[in-house]
């Protein structure tokens, strides 16, 4: 039963499917190769993914058919908007996704797949805790000229922890040498570059120190999240809905199942894979659990998942 997904190839699935047009001689001819006790509900109770491929894919013809139809009307444009309405109007009714996703002959999962996905959870969320977009300034007081000294404003943009422009010091780290910044700045750029060499006559506001800039501070806090269907889960969903229908779970109920297409699978691919064709009886579940690989050559029943032999 756990193997399914490893072991039913595409090519079986296909086979599944269209074994529905054999006649009544063809029928009577497998009938040998199935188990005396052989039963198609206690097969499906075991292996209700069989189901579920008729049913996904007996929805994807019925979708492929109306697009074809539109295609072949020149309807396409009427068609695509109208399955992009359904498409949104299947992922809006919950209840009714509830119910297919756990149905164990439609979506397959559990109560306990849907309330995972329902409960939420939390991501990791980065953000600047502290920030600084200021402007600074600095004064420059030229008195070469003693007569006419002259004020000169440099400007640094201080943008995300960084500065734009720079200032050079010498040896002691403390005396400025130079000054390399901007004749203006605002909070997002700065323009026309100033860049200055200074000399013993020339004094700032803040002679001798370095322009301080706050920096930028990153953290990271648990951010909570909405709960919704999973991605992986919707997927599955999305192959359940028939275009232009509202009431989807109905029709899905209503898909006629192959069930003899179910019964041949056992006799082409499960009985030599070593499926579990029944329940185990109490007596059996005592039988030893299965060992053998492809080809089996014993019978099979299932031990609440554990699979053991039938003498």
């Amino acid at each position: 039963m756990k193997n399914f997904k490893l072991l039913f190839s595409a090519a079986v699935a296909s086979a599944l499917i269209g074994c529905s047009s054999m006649d009544v001689d063809d029928e009577e001819a497998l009938a040998g190769n199935f188990p005396a006790d052989f039963s198609d509900a206690a097969y499906i109770q075991l292996h209700p993914e069989l189901v579920r491929v008729q049913i996904k894919d007996f929805v994807a013809s019925y979708n492929s058919k109306l697009a074809d139809a539109a295609k072949a009307n020149g309807t396409q444009a009427v068609f695509d908007s109208t399955k992009e309405a359904d498409v949104a109007k299947y992922a809006d009714n919950t209840e009714m996704l509830h119910t297919i996703m756990v149905s164990t002959q439609l979506g397959g999962f559990t109560e306990a797949d849907w309330e995972k996905d329902w409960a939420g959870g939390t991501k990791d969320s980065v953000f600047a805790s502290e920030t600084k977009r200021d402007t600074l300034i600095l004064a420059i007081d030229d008195s070469t000229d003693a007569a006419a000294p002259v004020v000169t404003l440099v400007y640094f943009g201080v943008k995300k922890g960084a500065v734009t422009g720079k200032i050079d010091y010498a040896e002691d780290g403390t005396t400025i040498t130079a000054v390399h910044g901007y004749k203006t700045c605002d909070k997002t750029a700065c323009s026309d570059t100033v860049d200055i060499e200074i000399t013993e006559k020339m004094s700032f506001n803040k002679k001798g120190t370095k322009a301080e800039t706050d920096t930028l501070k990153m953290d990271t806090i648990s951010v909570p999240t909405a709960g919704a269907i999973s991605t992986a889960h919707m997927k599955v969903l999305n192959q359940l809905n028939f275009y232009g229908v509202d009431d989807d779970l109905t029709m899905l109920q209503s898909v006629a199942i192959d069930t003899f297409a179910i019964s041949y699978q056992y006799v082409m691919f499960g009985k030599a894979h070593g499926w579990a064709y029944r329940a185990c009886t109490e007596a059996e579940k005592a039988n030893p659990v299965k060992t053998e690989v492809y080809p089996a050559t014993k019978l099979y029943c299932d031990d609440n998942g554990q699979i053991r032999e039938i003498n």
